[in-house]
């Protein structure tokens, strides 16, 4: 009877570190995810005003492009830690955190303000983009 009542005991304790771990991993995925997508944000915010000022905006595209795969690699370990909702809407994050860049990156080799813009092909290249995360 102690025996058994030992081994309840030592497998409920198990059970609880585990699912500790498990919420530890997530603060952490969560934490990671949401620093990225804020460096994002901010790193899009610097190149929306360039692109408004007409400033030259290289090296905005690069930081924004390292922002972009940087919560690419945070989103990453969804998957481990679950639940497997998370990292559906982790993909679809990135699916469309990958389509806003890409616009972004449209806009910044757009034409001269005398040259023919075609927006609508930029919108349509986006909108492409941002079905490729979804699930079938």
């Amino acid at each position: 009877m102690a025996a058994r009542a030992l081994a309840e005991q030592v497998a409920g304790q198990a059970r609880y570190e585990r699912e500790q771990w498990v919420r530890q991993e997530q603060r952490q995925v969560y934490g990671d995810i949401n620093r990225a997508y804020g460096e994002l944000a901010t790193a899009l915010s610097a190149l929306h005003a360039a692109l408004a000022e007409r400033r030259p905006v290289q090296e905005l595209v690069e930081r924004v492009e390292e922002r972009r795969l940087r919560l690419s690699v945070a989103v990453g370990p969804t998957a481990m830690p679950g639940p497997e909702e998370v990292d559906d809407v982790a993909c679809a994050l990135i699916g469309a955190t990958e389509a806003f860049v890409a616009a972004y990156r449209e806009l910044a080799v757009l034409p001269r303000a005398d040259e023919p813009v075609r927006l609508d092909a930029v919108r349509e290249r986006v909108a492409g983009r941002r079905q490729m995360c979804t699930p079938a």
